[in-house]
């Protein structure tokens, strides 16, 4: 209890003034931390989705990311292959994907587009992007990756892309129900190959296509 208010009065008060310090998720470079931070090493951060982006990737494969975050997820896909486009919709978070797409120096096979994909359920910073894209409108690619915040469900019913493989997080805690995106995911004819449990009860599912 008393290191958990530690911890909160640290990071609403002195945190954002301390020199910056690189932290390490799952293998990849962040400029996140600060000098005093405890948690410098995450090696199994997202596992449910890192671990399929790199099993699943082939060098010649287009990887889409929706919901680009710190940008961990585009990294882990860059190094795999050489063509990922990552839309994000937090103007904040789009910097950042480009700053740690630098930082681990694969800026230039990341294209970064600043845009909401479907619906804004609670897509993160206070400056999001101008630019909504239609589910229907999703670029094509052979690996689509998720964790959209709740929007995951409309673009799964909307899209018009069939991707090799899709990795998705589903969100309960924002009215979308895992069994129903699991749903979704094998009346689109993908096998499900791995099913990853989260706290808060969310789920990322691995689907690949059956005629792959």
């Amino acid at each position: 209890m008393i290191k958990s208010i530690i911890q909160l009065v640290y990071d609403n008060t002195i945190r954002e003034y301390l020199p910056r310090q690189v932290k390490v998720y799952n293998g990849v470079s962040l400029n996140i931390g600060r000098l005093f931070d405890t948690t410098i090493i995450a090696p199994h951060y997202k596992q449910g989705t890192i671990d399929p982006l790199r099993k699943y990737t082939n060098c010649e494969d287009r990887v889409v990311v929706i919901g680009g975050g710190t940008g961990v997820s585009a990294v882990v896909a860059a190094r795999q292959t050489h063509s990922v486009t990552v839309y994000e919709g937090g103007s904040e978070y789009a910097d950042q994907v480009r700053a740690t797409a630098r930082l681990n120096r694969v800026e230039a096979r990341i294209d970064v587009r600043e845009a909401i994909v479907g619906e804004n359920i609670d897509v993160y910073g206070e400056s999001l992007a101008d630019s909504v894209v239609p589910p229907s409108n999703i670029a094509s690619c052979d690996v689509l990756e998720m964790d959209c915040e709740g929007a995951e469900e409309e673009i799964l019913r909307n899209m018009e892309i069939d991707p090799r493989v899709i990795i998705v997080e589903s969100h309960p805690g924002f009215g979308v129900d895992p069994q129903t995106i699991r749903s979704l995911l094998t009346d689109r004819d993908y096998k499900i190959v791995s099913q990853f449990e989260l706290n808060q009860g969310n789920i990322t599912f691995t689907g690949i296509r059956e005629d792959n």
